[in-house]
């Protein structure tokens, strides 16, 4: 079985997350054989755990309605994910009232948490044990070793997306998940930006702009998402090439999108979730749910 993983548990990126879930279920010969949506991820916001984005106080819900929301995405068999992966949490933001919160809202048996930080993911695993613990990419880390440890998953280093030899080399790839389609390039600064990233949530006032003059990664031509993808999103996988993972033994991957608007998530997800051959009949069932013109990607 085929697992995905998507972005966004919280506003916007939830109402397309659940649409795409609701076509797939309901024109499920439309989609990859095989295959499943496992889980949302994503955060609330207002929460110093969090991590990867910067922590929105105004995207926070009451915890109420946190809770509700928590509860819609497990009653249709999905995982929500918290992106607790700010990697600079110390013992003294163990305590921290949100998170601990939303952790025994979910704690269900059905859910997980993203971590870049041992000292959480220790505090964590011993308070909470009925969690999935995933190991964030934003670990940043190039080593084969890294990746044989004591977490349920670790998300691949994107920079490694394209290095063959590296992924054979995985002893069990059944624990990777491969973030497909990301949009920035094989940044020197990426570590930096990360822990820019968990200083800002942790209440520091700091630029966490790119730091990369050479920035090319964007999602910059949403009338032609291949185009977009073949020519600046450097690491992201085609639709071939995840076929080609899966037979190597690769069964989870990861789609970005917490920074990315309707129409990239909505190109995308039909791209890597739909048969080539009704990617434009999804298109058009999108199309009457949305009741707007999204541009799908030109085929190639």
């Amino acid at each position: 079985m085929t697992e995905y993983f998507l972005a966004g548990i919280n506003d916007k990126h939830l109402n397309i997350n659940l649409l795409i879930y609701d076509v797939w279920d309901k024109y499920s010969d439309f989609f990859n054989n095989d295959s499943k949506i496992t889980a949302f991820f994503g955060s609330f916001g207002n929460c110093c755990w969090n991590g990867g984005r910067e922590n929105k106080v105004k995207s926070f819900k009451k915890l109420e309605e946190c809770f509700k929301i928590i509860k819609q995405i497990n009653s249709l068999g999905i995982s929500v994910r918290f992106t607790f992966s700010n990697p600079l949490i110390t013992e003294y933001e163990l305590n921290d009232y949100v998170g601990n919160s939303l952790m025994k809202m979910a704690n269900n048996g059905m859910n997980g948490v993203i971590v870049a930080s041992e000292i959480l993911h220790k505090y964590l695993k011993e308070k909470y044990p009925n969690f999935h613990y995933v190991a964030s990419t934003t670990k940043c880390s190039l080593n084969l070793e890294d990746y044989d440890n004591d977490y349920d998953i670790s998300v691949l280093d994107y920079r490694l997306n394209k290095n063959i030899d590296f992924l054979n080399s995985i002893k069990d790839k059944s624990k990777i998940e491969i973030l497909v389609d990301d949009c920035c390039p094989s940044c020197k600064f990426r570590k930096q930006h990360f822990e820019n990233v968990g200083k800002y949530n942790l209440g520091e006032d700091i630029d966490i702009s790119c730091l990369n003059p050479e920035n090319y990664g964007k999602y910059e031509n949403p009338k032609n998402f291949y185009e977009s993808l073949l020519r600046t999103m450097k690491n992201s996988l085609t639709y071939e090439e995840v076929e080609e993972y899966k037979k190597m033994g690769f069964n989870k991957f990861k789609l970005t999108g917490r920074s990315q608007g309707r129409r990239f998530l909505l190109d995308s997800y039909i791209y890597y979730f739909v048969k080539p051959e009704f990617r434009h009949n999804v298109k058009s069932i999108l199309q009457l749910r949305l009741g707007d013109e999204l541009n799908l990607y030109d085929e190639k």
